[in-house]
Parts: structure tokens; C-alpha cells; sequence
């Protein structure tokens, strides 16, 4: 039996943290491993959900990224030296010294973070230097989410592919939405309408202003619906938009929501417009539900997805997002149409696929 200790930030909300929980669910389920999770940070809504994983659970108690607290630095590489595996899912000083002076193998997710679209500050530099030297002389396996992922990875990184692969992420398919409850109020707004859709956090790369100004394009004369699942530091920002396009009356920021699965049910077509987005996990969830997901070609990782099932869905601009809301508009048949496909696809990323692969890497790499 393999030791894995899966290694998370915090609780928090984010693509990185779901995924990791998802993972080592499954994980449990397999026989060949024993899973143990440690938590950098105590904090955030997911722990809610840690807490009820049937695996052993260490949390650290970081109180930030510069903690260099000797004792937390010991208690860390105690856990780490009682596994075979340590599975990293981002970069921290004081975890990855305690992960290396533990002289057990180390897999390294790359997760696509590299901060496009914000100015580089002196702790970014210093942090992709050590990063670098990090993956180049210390661990045993990286994997990245997506050949977007890996591309950007490997130049920054100087990385070599044959220490290296493509993992997918996957989703839960054993959670269904409709076990969710929604708000009775918000689908009664949305009865009858044509529901033109997001789910997303509210950051710059994720380009929500392109949805919105293609939407005001789209929307003229017909009886849809905006649907703005999510929220973030851009909030305000994007909702002066929709007040300065005059779509007050036809758009619904939800705000943060448990179910946005259930609400994505809701949507007869999903946008996610982001730019250089490193996978999107949520394209493959509207896909399991049947739903035509339209992104643009910038989107990375995603629009490596999309292309994958229908190249017509991967627009250049905001014109073309339009036109393709457009389309889906007048040929309501096929949102029918595809929608087994499309299901069958995103089956494609199942959480079971992934944690089988990372499987056959530990055992590859002890």
C-alpha cells in the first residue's frame, strides 16, 4: 500500500481546493493507497467539508505565506516522513524545505497560476526562482492540468517532459445537482426566459466584461436572461457595466452560492469568457449537465477543452459571442441535440479517470 499525504492550503473557496478534496475521496476508495490530507492554513468554508473526509487530517496552522515557525516546520516533515508520496498543489517556502528534508518522493500539480494580466511584484520573481529550482532539482513527478498548462509551464520552468504529464482534472460524478436546493424566487425570474449564464470568481482574467457587452449585443428585442453566478473582488466594477448598458432589468448577480450547479441547470447556455483560464473545471460540470459551453480562443486551457468537442464554440471575440448566442437562440433544437454528446464527453474527466492515473504515478516513481 502506497502513503499519500495530499497537501492543501486552506478551506478556502477555488478550483485547487475542490479539486483536492475530490481527489482524496476518491483516493479513499482506492486500496492500493492510504490518503492522509494536511491543511497549511485553518481557515475557510471548505473545512466544513475536511472535516467529514474519512482520512486522516493534519492541520498546521500557518498564519501566512512568511510563517517560518520552526515547531510547525518539524510537525510538517514528521507527517511527511511517515509517507512514500507527498503531493503538492502549490509552492510555499516553508512546506516544500519540510517536504525535501523529509527524503521521500514528491509529485508536484501545476495548477496554472502565473498571475497573467497583474504586474509581477519582487515576491513573484523571487518565488518563480525558487519554483524553478524546486521542480528541476527536487521533484520526482510533475504534472500540469492542461497542455496550456504544461507549455507555459515547461518554458518558465525550463521542465522536461519525460519527468513529467498531462492530468486532467476531473469532477464527482456521484454528486448531483438536483439533490441541491435553489432559491424558488431566482428560478421564478428565470421561468420562460432564454438564460444566457456564468459561474465564476470575479477576477480580471476571467474577463466577465466580454459576457456582459456581448449579452448587450445579443439581448435586443428577446426575452433572456443574464445569469451572473459568483463574486469578487470586481463585483462593483462589473456591475456599473451592466448599469451603463442599460441590462439592469435582465441580468442577476447571484452572488457566491453552493448550488451554482443547480443554478447552471438553469442556463440553456454556458459562457465562461476568461483569458489564458489554465483548465475550468466548471466547463466540464455544464458539459455533465448537457449544456453548450462557448469560450474564446485566448481562453488556454479551456479553449483547449472546448475545441476538443466543438471548434464552432470557441469564438475570437465579443461579435462572434454574440452571433453564437444568437444561434443557440433561433435553434433551440440544439440544445437537445448535443446534449448527449456532451454529457458523454464530460464523463471524459471523471474524478475516478484522474485518481487512477496518479495512482499508476506513484508507483511509477517508488
Amino acid at each position: 500500500m502506497i502513503k499519500v499525504v495530499q497537501v492543501l492550503w486552506s478551506g478556502n473557496i477555488g478550483g485547487i481546493e475542490t479539486l483536492t478534496i475530490d481527489l482524496c475521496d476518491a483516493q479513499v476508495r482506492n486500496p492500493g493507497i492510504r490518503v492522509e490530507l494536511l491543511i497549511a492554513k485553518n481557515e475557510g468554508p471548505n473545512m466544513e467539508r475536511i472535516s467529514k473526509l474519512s482520512i486522516v487530517q493534519q492541520v498546521i496552522g500557518l498564519k501566512n505565506g512568511f510563517d517560518f515557525s520552526v515547531s510547525k516546520f518539524r510537525k510538517m516533515k514528521q507527517v511527511f516522513s511517515a509517507a512514500d508520496v507527498i503531493h503538492l498543489h502549490f509552492f510555499n517556502l516553508l512546506i516544500v524545505h519540510a517536504a525535501i528534508r523529509s527524503g521521500k518522493k514528491i509529485v508536484f500539480t501545476e495548477h496554472g497560476n502565473f498571475g497573467f494580466g497583474r504586474k509581477k511584484t519582487l515576491t513573484d520573481r523571487l518565488n518563480a526562482f525558487l519554483l524553478k529550482n524546486f521542480l528541476r532539482s527536487h521533484v520526482s513527478f510533475v504534472t500540469f492540468n492542461s497542455e496550456f498548462t504544461a507549455g507555459i509551464a515547461e518554458q518558465r520552468y525550463d521542465l522536461d517532459r519525460k519527468n513529467g504529464e498531462v492530468v486532467y482534472n476531473g469532477i464527482d460524478f456521484s454528486v448531483h445537482p438536483s439533490a441541491i436546493e435553489s432559491t424558488p424566487e431566482l428560478v421564478k425570474k428565470l421561468e420562460g426566459k432564454f438564460v444566457v449564464g456564468t459561474s465564476s470568481r470575479f477576477a480580471g482574467f476571467k474577463r466577465i466584461d466580454r459576457l456582459i457587452r456581448a449579452f448587450a449585443e445579443f439581448q435586443k428585442n428577446k426575452n433572456t436572461m443574464l445569469l451572473l453566478v459568483g463574486d469578487g473582488i470586481l463585483r462593483q466594477e462589473l456591475e456599473e457595466l451592466v448599469r451603463q448598458l442599460n441590462l439592469e432589468e435582465k441580468t442577476i448577480f447571484t452572488g457566491y452560492r453552493k448550488d451554482a450547479r443547480q443554478l447552471q441547470q438553469r442556463m440553456d447556455m454556458c459562457v465562461f469568457p476568461s483569458e489564458n483560464e489554465p483548465f475550468g473545471l466548471v466547463a466540464i460540470e455544464a458539459w455533465s449537465l448537457g449544456k453548450p459551453v462557448v469560450v474564446f480562443r485566448d481562453g488556454g486551457g479551456i479553449a483547449e477543452l472546448t475545441s476538443k468537442i466543438s471548434e464552432a464554440d470557441v469564438v475570437r471575440d465579443e461579435k462572434e459571442l454574440a452571433q453564437r448566442m444568437d444561434y443557440y437562440f433561433d435553434h433551440p433544437i440544439e440544445l437537445v441535440n448535443g446534449k448527449n454528446a456532451r454529457v458523454e464527453f464530460a464523463k471524459k474527466f471523471d474524478i475516478r479517470i484522474m485518481e487512477k492515473k496518479f495512482y499508476e504515478i506513484y508507483k511509477r516513481i517508488i
